[in-house]
């Protein structure tokens, strides 16, 4: 059997993996040549019926960039074929693993000048948009999205190690339940005192996953130093045991009342698989450091 030719579709703007995947699935597109020679109207048409959200003229923008790539393979100019030909042992070995679009745009409506902030995340064809111009909820959303690529660092992996195996004796807050949520109704609750029993019920991998974990606080000395935000910090430790990946480490925002501490967390966009989970808690004196295993998560 012939063996398809598969040209990097995502060297133009605005086709990522999940793009790529489509265009061959649907269209059965996988070299520029064949992209080029599609119909803006029909492709336009088949990815709208498959439910394929996509602005105005981007596919015709896709073909014209085609046409040009085709020109430059012929031409034996592209900057892969220069790589190919290239041998020296200084080539970069850098990939992305992460890529985001971000376009700030405008029209005019009515006589009214518009704006708005767009961004879309190439690897998992995911697209947001905010009304003018708008800085903070873009890094959020970005960085909502690359957390679980973030390099852990030696000192967090060192300190985790060391809390498993010599726990201090300083505990002055008690776990006692974890929860995880899911919209738009999915709540699993469990005593963290059982954490080798694993969550009941199921989460999907396609929805946010948000975590919260409660812990007692034992003294009024405790309440009084969680008052200030940079005396404890916890990180939530992931791994999938699934996929042999490796752990890594997500923020957790604490919310004090009561006798109670709450830390959660969203995951989000995770591949399917056995979670394991845990609380890496570091806090100034009088508070001291925890580490607590949480159930295990099935994500499907």
């Amino acid at each position: 059997m012939k063996q398809k030719i598969q040209d990097d579709l995502t060297a133009i703007k605005g086709i990522g993996p999940a793009r790529q995947k489509w265009l061959g699935e649907l269209l059965d597109v996988h070299t520029f040549e064949a992209l080029g020679k599609l119909s803006a109207e029909e492709a336009e048409r088949v990815a709208r019926e498959a439910g394929k959200i996509l602005p105005n003229g981007e596919i015709s923008t896709w073909i014209a960039r085609a046409k040009e790539l085709v020109v430059e393979q012929n031409n034996s100019a592209t900057v892969e074929n220069v790589e190919k030909k290239n041998n020296s042992p200084t080539k970069s070995l850098w990939k992305p693993i992460a890529s985001f679009v971000v376009e700030f745009q405008e029209q005019v409506d009515d006589s009214q000048l518009q704006q708005r902030t767009r961004v879309h995340y190439m690897e998992a064809d995911l697209e947001k948009t905010w009304p003018g111009i708008e800085r903070e909820k873009l890094g959020l959303w970005i960085e909502q999205h690359v957390s679980q690529y973030a390099q852990v660092s030696e000192s967090t992996v060192k300190l985790a190690e060391e809390s498993k195996m010599q726990p201090e004796k300083v505990n002055t807050f008690k776990p006692t339940q974890v929860r995880v949520r899911q919209r738009p109704d999915y709540l699993a609750t469990l005593d963290i005192a059982q954490p080798e029993r694993p969550f009941l019920g199921h989460v999907h991998h396609e929805d946010p996953i948000t975590l919260e974990v409660d812990f007692e606080l034992e003294a009024e000395e405790t309440r009084q130093s969680l008052q200030s935000k940079s005396a404890l910090r916890a990180q939530c430790e992931v791994q999938n045991l699934s996929k042999g990946q490796k752990i890594y480490y997500l923020e957790m925002e604490g919310d004090v009342s009561s006798n109670c501490l709450t830390y959660k967390t969203k995951m989000s966009k995770v591949e399917p698989g056995m979670y394991r989970l845990a609380v890496l808690m570091q806090g100034k004196r009088p508070l001291g450091t925890a580490y607590v295993e949480l159930p295990k998560l099935n994500v499907l």
